[in-house]
């Protein structure tokens, strides 16, 4: 082979425009080769996760299941870092970016016919596997497991009902029709299915949802909804009540599941000197609640 000219960097912090995500693919791309490997997922890192995700299923890792392994290993190394980092599931920003990683992980283990939550039990593999180099792991191991194993237990009981209702539905359409919009907001909005991980099944199956058509029926139960609450004789606190839900969307209730949670206040309701009502944006952890008590930095608000 001829040898061919080096020629030094100009600008040697350049990045060529590369995000974050392409530069750690390129450093596993690097890493494989240099493990002699053609392939980022039989690295040692990657394998070790893969290994364990099929020791907790009873699957071979190399079988069948071998893509459901993969997204597996790839999505818990994300959502560990991230709920390392301080992030936790919402249902806006950061936090609903990481609950959707979560829940695509979490229907893949379902795919593999996985009955209990199991994300949160492979969480020691992958601490084994990075904590080293990045002991904030290890340092919040076990909030990750707490985390992933309510997430996942909710998860599932949404999941399972909401793909026997989407079969149901499926099954009296054409093969090659989309699925109507009205039917995946009465998913969401009924049965607590969202949109995403309809699209995700149906994509499985090679179809397609009716997105405008679910943005209109969201459109118009937005409107009865202001519509009803305008005519108890609330406007002026129902069109604040209503931009708040807008901007921060629904809350969580885990009563079913625990008496204590960790959350954040973003908004209150409150009056000013001339008596109309504001909102007062305020951003700080919860520490305890019970009783209807909130406790906030040792001070009880209510």
């Amino acid at each position: 082979a001829q040898d061919l000219p080096v020629r030094p960097v100009v600008e040697r912090s350049e990045d060529a425009g590369l995000g974050a995500g392409e530069k750690q693919a390129g450093l596993e791309r690097i890493g494989a080769l240099l493990q002699g490997k053609h392939d980022n997922y039989d690295t040692d890192l990657m394998r070790s996760l893969i290994e364990a995700s099929a020791d907790v299923s009873s699957t071979d890792p190399d079988g069948p299941g071998n893509v459901h392994h993969r997204v597996i290993a790839d999505h818990l190394r994300s959502t560990s870092f991230l709920l390392a980092d301080g992030v936790m599931p919402s249902n806006e920003g950061r936090g609903y970016v990481l609950r959707r990683i979560m829940r695509r992980a979490m229907r893949h283990a379902h795919l593999l016919g996985a009955k209990d939550p199991m994300m949160h039990r492979l969480v020691p593999a992958l601490v084994r596997q990075m904590g080293a180099a990045y002991p904030e792991l290890g340092q919040a191991q076990a909030l990750i497991e707490e985390t992933l194993r309510l997430e996942e237990t909710r998860f599932k009981a949404t999941l399972d009902r909401g793909l026997k209702l989407l079969d149901d539905e499926l099954s009296d359409l054409p093969e090659d029709a989309r699925l109507p919009g009205e039917t995946a907001f009465k998913l969401y909005d009924t049965y607590g299915f969202p949109l995403d991980l309809t699209q995700d099944a149906l994509r499985e199956k090679g179809r397609e949802v009716d997105t405008s058509g679910f943005d209109a029926a969201m459109a118009e139960q937005k409107a009865k909804a202001r519509a009803a609450w305008a005519g108890s004789g609330e406007t002026k606190d129902a069109e604040i009540w209503f931009d708040i839900a807008d901007k921060h969307a629904a809350t969580d209730f885990l009563g079913y599941d625990t008496e204590e949670a960790e959350g954040q206040v973003l908004a209150l309701m409150g009056r000013n000197g001339m008596g109309k009502s504001t909102t007062v944006k305020v951003i700080c952890r919860l520490l305890r609640a019970r009783d209807g008590e909130a406790r906030f930095a040792g001070q009880d608000i209510g």
